[in-house]
């Protein structure tokens, strides 16, 4: 993937309206709880995962956004990953036969099957070779708002907090699937949706 550095800001985003997507309680690893509307889910241990989907009644998942809850003060030692997932990406890894983190998640053909922006400011697409990923962005967490957005199939965007963190050109090979959702892990904290 090519990471490009940020262009200069551009204007500031419209203010975000509610969104048309939700955590999904039927697809989301065993440690995870989400709210009966769907508005938050809840880690209760790590390397597990929550896919996000449109609300009933819409079917665009191309951005989405997540805060951090009531977690003011995160720790750095927090894993917290957020971006899109082939709905195919095993949703409970500890102690499955698939690696343990979702950043390594690959398709038998060997395609990712994550896209994600990292707390720690990295960018991973998926792949069979264990890897942190690559400088992208800042880093958050506390009371930070992360949002994603699928420009195309080859090109995501982040933004913290409404700011742009650049885009994301995704080599063919990397590219996502047409059924691609919004997916998040994270590690003991609140996540709304």
């Amino acid at each position: 993937s090519d990471l490009s550095p940020p262009s200069p800001p551009p204007p500031a985003p419209p203010p975000v309206p509610a969104q048309a997507v939700r955590f999904d309680r039927l697809h989301k690893g065993q440690a995870v709880a989400v709210a009966t509307d769907g508005a938050q889910a809840k880690w209760q241990g790590c390397n597990e995962l929550a896919l996000i989907r449109p609300r009933a009644g819409s079917d665009d998942l191309s951005r989405f956004w997540v805060s951090f809850g009531d977690a003011a003060d995160i720790p750095d030692s927090v894993w917290i990953d957020v971006g899109f997932c082939s709905p195919a990406i095993p949703l409970n890894l500890s102690g499955s036969s698939a690696p343990d983190w979702m950043g390594d998640q690959v398709s038998a053909a060997g395609r990712p099957l994550s896209w994600i922006y990292r707390a720690s400011g990295l960018f991973r697409a998926a792949a069979p070779v264990h890897d942190p990923g690559k400088p992208y962005g800042k880093a958050f967490g506390g009371s930070s708002n992360v949002s994603a957005v699928r420009h195309s199939a080859t090109e995501l965007e982040f933004a913290v907090d409404g700011v742009s963190q650049g885009r994301v050109t995704l080599a063919a090979s990397e590219a996502l699937p047409p059924g691609a959702v919004g997916c998040v892990g994270v590690c003991n904290q609140p996540i709304t949706a």
